[in-house]
């Protein structure tokens, strides 16, 4: 006889990283054939700017996830409850409720971690630590890598699993590019300060005016949060050459522009960044890598091997980045191809699915 699952878990839209491995986690047939599974949405925001804001919508919605939990774990009678447990903020408090009548039905617990940030709330405040107790205790727990455990020990219940399953990139099939006789370098996230798309247009401007080298093509990929900050992006654009501006992509037309380029620049300082899929994305599309190191990107990146970890993030030190690629387009390529070698072996749907299997076998 199969094994009940209830995934209660944030879906797209809106789209950021979680919502798209959730997404296909709810597609994958393996897990759907192996476990008789129930899916909740708990996605309680209609778009990303609105994510960490309160309002009135947002309370309608929590009860409507809280109703659908409660008659799914009273009707279906799930064995395991899969549960994306939000470390901050609003969607902390909202999953406390919902974790709450999970207990009540005494249910097994995993929880898929893709966020960042329950240390520094703990070493702070007692209330959180209790709190985060609370929550985790008789939980298993899924980490998306070694370098994020860290962030969870502090409360977690050693008593309990923990294993290590590592983000993936929805499989494109698209063929890699010939390449061409000048660098495009990419940006490919949201339009956020932290996420740094200025010290990337600092870093061109650097290279263009400073260098007089104006030789490569930029891409910007991303959509801005505010049309302050959409108007601030084109206005510092105009004062660059070579630089197109696409606005948000997804799905095939995303992955069609990743083809066309040769390096993602992506020097993120954003607090919650962990595994992020912009990376992934790009290593499966044979691109070279410059970012930071934030979260477990330094896990993904290998400095000089598949790109270049940045040691100070600022626009000084991304330009000097991004001109070693443009005075040796050799090791722009040999980078692109290690990268796509190492997402081969490790960042794959099918190796995240078998993991994922796996783990709730063994629960």
């Amino acid at each position: 006889m199969k094994k009940k699952i209830l995934f209660i878990i944030p879906l797209p839209p809106p789209i950021h990283g979680a919502s798209i491995i959730n997404k296909c986690i709810k597609n994958s047939t393996k897990i759907n054939k192996k476990f008789e599974t129930f899916y909740i949405n708990s996605h309680t925001s209609k778009t990303f700017e609105s994510l960490e804001k309160f309002n009135f919508y947002k309370i309608a919605q929590i009860l409507k996830v809280l109703c659908l939990c409660f008659f799914k774990l009273l009707f279906k009678n799930p064995d395991i409850v899969f549960f994306n447990l939000s470390p901050l903020g609003w969607g902390l408090y909202k999953d406390c409720v919902l974790v709450f009548v999970i207990k009540l039905f005494k249910k097994k617990i995993i929880y898929h971690m893709h966020g960042k940030g329950i240390k520094n709330q703990v070493i702070k405040s007692n209330f959180k630590k209790i709190l985060f107790r609370y929550l985790l205790k008789n939980a298993n727990l899924i980490c998306l890598s070694k370098k994020l455990v860290s962030d969870i020990n502090l409360v977690r219940d050693k008593s309990k699993l923990l294993t290590i399953i590592n983000n993936f990139s929805e499989k494109s099939n698209i063929k890699n590019k010939k390449r061409s006789k000048s660098l495009t370098f990419v940006y490919l996230s949201n339009l956020i300060v932290s996420k740094g798309i200025l010290i990337f247009l600092d870093a061109i401007k650097i290279l263009q005016n400073k260098k007089k080298i104006k030789s490569f093509e930029v891409k910007i990929i991303g959509k801005a949060t505010d049309e302050r900050f959409h108007t601030l992006i084109k206005n510092k654009t105009l004062s660059l050459q070579n630089i197109n501006y696409l606005g948000p992509l997804y799905g095939s037309k995303k992955f069609i522009e990743l083809n066309k380029s040769d390096i993602l620049v992506f020097p993120t300082m954003y607090s919650k960044e962990t595994y992020p899929l912009a990376i992934l994305e790009s290593m499966q599309m044979k691109l070279g890598i410059i970012s930071t190191n934030e979260g477990a990107i330094s896990e993904i990146i290998d400095h000089n091997q598949n790109g270049f970890i940045l040691k100070r993030c600022n626009a000084h030190e991304c330009a000097h980045y991004m001109l070693k690629y443009i005075r040796n387009m050799k090791l722009a390529y040999a980078h692109g191809t290690k990268a796509k070698l190492k997402y081969s072996k490790r960042y794959t749907f099918k190796i995240f699915e078998k993991n994922i299997c796996n783990f709730l076998e063994r629960i």
